[in-house]
């Protein structure tokens, strides 16, 4: 639902760290109660700033790889190519 193991991981533990306060004596279903809350905190964290921010609608350029010049690894070369 997130899109992400570790977001997911996140609300997870964030769920179980919850329901482990709340009194098991209003519950009569417990599967149900956490996935209902597990499902809200998801739908909270999709409709969040946070989430809205972090997304990046434009294309996904990946930095070329200088494939001829992988098997001569030169320090010097980096830093002359950072200062340009």
């Amino acid at each position: 639902m997130l899109g992400s193991v570790a977001e997911a991981e996140d609300i997870v533990h964030d769920t179980y760290l919850k329901a482990y306060q709340i009194s098991e004596e209003n519950i009569t279903n417990k599967k149900a109660y956490l996935c209902k809350m597990l499902t809200n905190r998801c739908l909270d964290v999709l409709k969040s700033a946070r989430s809205r921010r972090e997304q990046y609608v434009g294309p996904c350029n990946p930095e070329p790889l200088l494939l001829e010049k992988l098997h001569a690894f030169d320090p010097s070369e980096m830093i002359i190519q950072k200062k340009d």
